[in-house]
């Protein structure tokens, strides 16, 4: 596991506790850059998520997780 993941695993768990949380609610969204470390989370945590928005730049190859 990545020192991102744990640190995003924090924040969400901080929201979570300081706000009122629809867990039933809860999306990842990443954009650019950040499409692929959004849905390699979203995927990584998919029992917390209820879906995931990855809009990738255009001509983008894909993702890859390995």
């Amino acid at each position: 596991m990545s020192s991102t993941t744990l640190i995003l695993d924090h924040v969400l768990d901080q929201l979570q506790r300081e706000l009122a949380v629809d867990r039933r609610a809860c999306y990842v969204l990443g954009a650019g850059e950040g499409a692929g470390m959004a849905a390699a989370y979203g995927i990584m945590r998919a029992d917390v998520f209820a879906a995931v928005i990855a809009i990738g730049r255009r001509g983008s190859a894909g993702l890859s997780l390995s």
